[in-house]
């Protein structure tokens, strides 16, 4: 793979120099990080203009470093989301051929995730839900189809269903009768978490060698697993046998969180429940680890305090920005769960705290911005996502 140039050479400069400056405090060089975002916008814009250029892979990765400045400088509440709908829409426009040798391949699939969470905010039905989308990007490296690439394909459809649900009201408001659509937005959501369940248990299978996670008493010293009078919020906390299981489990974690929520506003506040009444008992693993497996009566507030005890190995030092990156969205749900089921203020101020401390060491200062609760007065709590 050549070196960047151009365009993805200056936008690479403007991500490093913005990161340099975020992790210490150097205000004069966050300027010159934003003179070289000023430099790299037109040029990327100019790159996008060009029928050929902008299918380079240089372009598709000054796109996505854009992106990444954006979380870190965060300008303003919506620049990286701007910036990672135009991402998505360069993605989209490159079709699904291109994306099969590397090192286009490799930006499709670090790509995947930013596009996802653009769609969910948005509430926008994405492309990564359609089966070209699904399988053809894969046909020459099927090899990173891994248990994370199948879990992220079930949680495409968190944005689909978002944005049905949408369509769905405002039909409603227009007085048009939405019985039908009801009934198969509630079919489509049951269908998909049953999907989410079954993956949840085939992973469970896919790793009985070896316990995916285990459990370690909360030492006040050295965790951050605990409140502001430095108390434990919880007896344990959850380690895992490396960062790709505990991100796996983060985002399964957000993914039921995000279903649960659209079927409690479709009036099916059980959906796990009747997703696993036509799931055989041979197909459940047992439940011996300190995980949580689905099981019937399975509440809000179970998930989310499983999410809170991975917190302690996502942030270890050695794992850096990507324990960072693979929590905050997570976190974010998971905040936003705690207000719509009432969960303690304790708990909240402690989530609040840790995104303020994630925004500190990794420098994406988009971690402090996800403590915001789009809560205005005379809004009903059911419609805070």
């Amino acid at each position: 793979m050549e070196p960047p140039s151009g365009v993805a050479c200056v936008a690479m400069k403007c991500l490093a120099t913005a990161y340099f400056a975020r992790m210490h405090g150097d205000i004069k060089t966050m300027a010159h990080a934003t003179a070289l975002y000023g430099e790299a916008l037109p040029m990327l814009n100019d790159a996008l203009r060009d029928t050929q250029r902008c299918f380079d892979h240089q372009t598709l990765s000054a796109a996505m470093a854009l992106n990444l400045y954006e979380t870190i400088a965060y300008t303003n509440a919506l620049g990286w989301v701007e910036h990672a709908g135009g991402m998505s829409r360069l993605v989209e426009l490159r079709g699904p051929h291109r994306h099969q040798e590397y090192p286009e391949h490799g930006l499709f699939l670090l790509s995947r995730q930013w596009i996802m969470l653009q769609a969910t905010i948005n509430r926008k039905r994405t492309f990564l839900e359609t089966a070209e989308w699904q399988n053809i990007p894969w046909q020459k490296h099927p090899e990173t189809k891994t248990h994370l690439f199948e879990l992220q394909t079930i949680t495409c459809a968190a944005s689909g269903c978002f944005a049905d649900w949408n369509a769905m009201m405002r039909s409603a408001d227009q007085g048009i009768n939405v019985d039908s659509i009801h009934q198969d937005l509630k079919f489509r959501l049951l269908s998909k978490t049953a999907d989410l369940i079954k993956w949840r248990y085939n992973y469970e299978f896919s790793q009985a060698a070896e316990p995916i996670a285990f459990e370690l008493p909360v030492n006040p010293l050295t965790n951050p697993t605990v409140d502001e009078e430095n108390t434990p919020l919880f007896d344990s906390v959850l380690h895992f046998k490396n960062l790709k299981c505990a991100a796996a489990i983060a985002l399964y974690n957000c993914t039921l969180l995000l279903f649960r929520w659209t079927a409690s506003v479709l009036g099916d506040r059980d959906v796990v429940d009747t997703a696993l009444n036509s799931m055989p008992s041979y197909q459940r693993p047992p439940c011996n680890g300190p995980l949580i497996v689905p099981h019937e009566g399975l509440q809000t507030e179970a998930i989310v305090r499983e999410l809170c005890r991975t917190v302690d190995y996502h942030l270890l030092e050695a794992h850096s920005t990507l324990g960072v990156l693979s929590l905050a969205a997570p976190l974010r749900v998971c905040l936003l769960a705690m207000y719509l089921y009432h969960g303690p203020e304790r708990q909240k101020r402690w989530l609040k705290s840790v995104l303020h401390r994630m925004a500190d060491t990794s420098g994406f200062e988009i971690c402090r911005r996800l403590c915001e609760v789009p809560v205005s007065k005379g809004k009903k709590e059911e419609e805070c996502p």
